[in-house]
């Protein structure tokens, strides 16, 4: 739905979506919110809202939220684990709960060094793996965190875990979740992002949400901010499922290059290059049209490497791409034994379509 369509909406019907139901609502016109932020439609919504729930579409105020450590811990003795971290006996770190952790003593938890995190990290994505019900109580437990020994354990979390495929999904993105809510108010930049998402969420990356995604499209990010995100997630392409693989075409890829105007395109160096930054792995789920449509320069015969066999055929067969006897070559290197028959198919089919249309427009039939 358009902005224009939404402000037209009835006012006291809205107030009763949440955050999730404006993104699915709006998509990629998600942004305009920012811009509408004085439409009494925006301002009741807003207005009937806690402020956790607005910042998920971008937007300040509402009403202040309760402090999360007092839901959790109110009714919580704490003094177990405040024992525990004053004398920190290094060898039982994995004993306590994150729970406990979240509602212990800042002061206290000060006692732990990066090094102690890291070991939680590990026993909390592996022996003890959290589930999406400790998101909370793993938020306040950073949160209360020096923001220098979280980065730190993070850092040296990536450099330890190269078997990723071990933790698992659901505990990927409790993490992710915990992480971001944390770290999303200090993006800066392509920098930042690229630390972030190729680095210290590399382990947990194929967990990544959909509102993550979403979030990310209404912070301004450039297109270096963007190509450094699309890096990240392509390290994490092959621990994906399908679904969120998808996810991250639909509302990540194609609806930022979509609603930059540009694709992106003055930062690369021809139609490789481009593809390899803008899309990175999720280019093999990308449709010919798409990629013709963002870049009217678009060669799938320069790019014929990264292209499926699939995606060639149809490149080849509606476009009429091959010009000469070399981009025969380019393009048939890329073609195997076992793959030639789903190239022919497809290209024909392909083919088949764009027949009528050179007949309509050189011979005159209707």
């Amino acid at each position: 739905m358009d902005f224009a369509t939404f402000r037209a909406l009835n006012p006291e019907e809205v107030k009763n979506l949440t955050a999730e139901d404006l993104k699915g609502l709006l998509g990629a016109h998600l942004p305009a919110l920012k811009t509408g932020f004085n439409d009494t439609v925006v301002k009741v919504w807003v207005n009937s809202h806690f402020e956790s729930e607005v910042r998920k579409v971008g937007l300040t105020g509402g009403i202040p939220d309760p402090p999360l450590e007092t839901v959790l811990c109110e009714a919580r003795n704490s003094s177990e684990v405040n024992d525990f971290l004053t004398t920190l006996n290094r060898t039982q770190l994995c004993s306590i709960a994150i729970v406990d952790y979240a509602c212990a003593r800042i002061d206290l938890l000060a006692n732990l060094t990066s090094y102690d995190v890291t070991v939680l990290f590990d026993c909390f994505t592996g022996s003890k793996a959290l589930k999406i019900s400790d998101e909370k109580a793993l938020l306040v437990f950073i949160q209360k965190l020096d923001r220098t020994t979280l980065n730190q354990a993070l850092d040296m979390f990536n450099n330890k875990t190269s078997n990723i495929s071990s933790i698992p999904l659901e505990t990927k993105t409790t993490f992710f979740n915990a992480l971001w809510e944390n770290v999303k108010p200090n993006i800066t930049g392509p920098a930042f992002l690229s630390k972030w998402f190729q680095q210290r969420f590399r382990p947990i990356i194929a967990g990544i949400p959909q509102s993550v995604l979403s979030d990310l499209l209404v912070r301004n990010v450039t297109c270096d901010g963007y190509q450094a995100v699309v890096k990240g997630l392509s390290n994490g392409f092959g621990e994906m499922t399908a679904t969120t693989r998808q996810s991250i075409l639909q509302v990540w890829i194609l609806s930022y290059l979509n609603g930059t105007g540009a694709g992106c395109i003055s930062n690369t160096n021809g139609s490789r290059d481009w593809l390899v930054k803008n899309w990175g792995q999720f280019s093999k789920l990308a449709q010919i049209r798409d990629l013709s449509n963002l870049n009217s320069n678009f060669s799938a015969v320069a790019a014929a490497g990264l292209l499926t066999v699939s995606q060639l055929g149809e490149a080849v067969g509606r476009n009429g791409t091959l010009e000469n006897a070399s981009d025969v070559r380019k393009v048939f290197t890329t073609i195997t034994n076992g793959t030639v028959t789903e190239f022919i198919d497809v290209f024909a089919a392909a083919a088949h379509m764009l027949i009528p249309n050179l007949l309509q427009n050189n011979v005159g039939l209707k």
